[in-house]
C-alpha cells in the first residue's frame, strides 16, 4: 500500500493554501483525498511493484513525419486563443499557410517573402526570417507576442531537442498537481496557479483508475520552479504528459488513453504501450488486445460530483487495451474516471466548485449579493471576510456596521456598545 507520507499533506496544503482563496479546512479535504489515495490505488501501487514511479530505459527523441503534421495541425487549432480579433487571426493564418507551411514550422523558418497592406498596416517579412520572430509582426500586444512564441516553442522544443530523457509512470500525488505546470511554456486547465478545472486534479489522486505518463529530459533535477509551487517544494517539469486510466476487476482489464499535452507523440505514445504491456506480463488478463480507433464509446464516464474536464469525449481519447477475448460491447460503463473530494472551506460536504474546490453552500458568485442574490457589477460589491460572502451596498448599509476594535463589518443585531462605540463580541471582550 502507498505510504502517506508526512510531507505529502504538510506540501500539498501549502500549495493548496498558495493558489486557492477558500481553505479554511483543506486540512480536512486533504486528509481525506489521501486516505482515498493510499486505499484506492492499491491495485496500481502493486502492479508498479511497490512503486509509486517506475520508469522506462533513457531514449533519445525523434521526429516523426505524422507527430510534426499533428503538431501542426493541433498549434493552428488553438491560434484563438492567442488573438484579440479574427481579422488579425485570419491574416495571420495566411501568412503561416502561405509563407511557412509545415516545412516551415518544422525548421522555424519563413519560407517565402511575403506581403500585406490593409486593416492591420503594412507587413513585410522576409524569406529566411525564424517563424519564431515573425509573429511579432502580428501583435501590439508584447504579453500575447510572447505568449504565442513560448506556445510555438513547446513544438519547437520537441522537434530540435537533442537531449535525452525518460517516460515515467507515477501515482504520486505530486505528479498529479502537477500534471499542467511546468516552466516549458505550456499549461492547461487543469493548471493549479489559475486552471478552470484544476480541482479535477484532484478527483485524480483519489480515485482508483488514473495514474500519469509524462515524459521528462535527462538532466530534470527535479529542481524547476514553477508558479503553482513556488518554492514549497522542487518537484519535476513535464516536457509531456498523458493521464492513463486503468480498471481492473471481473476477471477483466480495460485500460484507456486520455489526451497527450502539449502536443501528440507517437514516439511517446509506443512508449507507453511498452510499459502497460509489460505490467501486465503473464497476468491473467493476457494477451491484451491493441485498439486504436479513437471512437466515442460508452466504457468510461466521469464519476459524479468530480471536476476534472472531461476529456474522454474527445478524438484525442481513445481506448487502448482490453483482453484479446472481449469486445467493446463487454466493457460499457466499466470505468469510473475521479473520485469526489471534500469541500476545501467547511471540509464537510463535497466539492462541486471545479476552479475553487467549494461545495454548493460555500460556493460564492462573484457578481451576486449574499444577502439579497441580486446580481451587481463586481466592482460595486464588497467582499466580507468574516462571512465569505460578497454584498451590495444597500445590504452593507442596511444590515452591518463596522467594529471599532477590529475594523471588521459586523452584522447590527450582533454588535455591542461599550463607552458608546460598538463592538464585535471577541473585540468587546477585550475591552471589558
Amino acid at each position: 500500500m502507498p505510504l502517506i507520507k508526512e510531507e505529502y499533506k504538510e506540501n500539498i496544503l501549502q500549495i493548496i493554501q498558495r493558489n486557492f482563496d477558500n481553505t479554511e479546512n483543506a486540512e480536512k479535504s486533504i486528509e481525506d483525498i489521501l486516505d482515498k489515495w493510499s486505499k484506492n490505488k492499491e491495485k496500481l501501487y502493486q502492479l508498479f511493484g511497490g512503486q509509486e514511479i517506475i520508469s522506462n530505459d533513457i531514449l533519445e527523441l525523434r521526429n516523426d513525419e505524422e507527430d510534426v503534421q499533428k503538431s501542426f495541425i493541433l498549434f493552428k487549432k488553438n491560434l484563438y486563443k492567442y488573438f484579440n480579433n479574427l481579422y488579425t487571426l485570419n491574416v495571420f493564418n495566411k501568412f503561416l499557410n502561405e509563407a511557412v507551411t509545415l516545412e516551415g514550422f518544422r525548421n522555424n523558418k519563413v519560407l517565402d517573402n511575403w506581403e500585406y497592406e490593409g486593416r492591420i498596416g503594412e507587413i513585410k517579412i522576409l524569406k529566411g526570417m525564424k517563424f519564431s520572430k515573425a509573429i511579432k509582426f502580428f501583435f501590439t500586444s508584447t504579453g500575447a507576442k510572447n505568449e504565442l512564441q513560448n506556445y510555438y516553442s513547446t513544438f519547437s522544443q520537441k522537434m530540435y531537442s537533442k537531449k535525452k530523457g525518460s517516460i515515467k509512470l507515477s501515482i504520486c500525488p505530486y505528479d498529479y498537481l502537477s500534471i499542467s505546470d511546468n516552466d516549458r511554456g505550456w499549461d492547461s486547465c487543469h493548471s493549479m496557479y489559475d486552471g478552470d478545472y484544476r480541482i479535477g486534479n484532484l478527483n485524480y489522486i483519489a480515485d482508483r483508475v488514473t495514474l500519469v505518463a509524462y515524459y521528462i529530459t535527462e538532466d530534470d533535477n527535479y529542481d524547476r520552479m514553477n508558479d503553482a509551487f513556488g518554492s514549497i517544494m522542487d518537484w519535476n517539469s513535464k516536457v509531456w504528459r498523458m493521464l492513463v486510466h486503468i480498471e481492473q476487476k471481473d476477471g477483466k482489464i480495460f485500460v484507456l488513453y486520455n489526451k497527450q499535452y502539449p502536443y501528440h507523440s507517437s514516439q511517446f505514445l509506443a512508449e507507453v504501450d511498452n510499459m502497460i504491456l509489460k505490467l501486465f506480463e503473464n497476468k491473467d488478463f493476457t494477451p491484451l488486445k491493441r485498439y486504436d480507433e479513437e471512437k466515442e464509446q460508452d466504457a468510461c464516464y466521469q464519476t459524479p460530483y468530480t471536476c476534472q474536464y472531461n476529456d474522454t469525449k474527445r478524438p484525442q481519447t481513445f481506448y487502448r487495451f482490453f483482453p484479446s477475448c472481449c469486445s467493446l460491447e463487454n466493457f460499457d460503463h466499466f470505468m469510473a474516471i475521479g473520485e469526489p473530494i471534500l469541500c476545501l472551506q467547511c471540509g464537510k460536504e463535497i466539492a462541486v466548485e471545479t476552479k475553487e474546490g467549494t461545495c454548493d453552500t460555500c460556493t460564492v458568485t462573484d457578481n451576486v449579493c449574499g444577502v439579497c442574490h441580486l446580481e451587481y457589477d463586481i466592482e460595486d460589491l464588497y467582499y466580507l471576510e468574516s462571512e465569505g460572502i460578497y454584498i451590495c451596498p444597500d445590504c452593507l448599509e442596511e444590515l452591518y456596521t463596522y467594529c471599532n476594535g477590529c475594523g471588521e463589518y459586523i452584522r447590527k443585531e450582533k454588535i455591542k456598545y461599550k463607552n458608546g462605540k460598538e463592538y464585535c463580541e471577541h473585540c468587546f471582550e477585550e475591552e471589558a
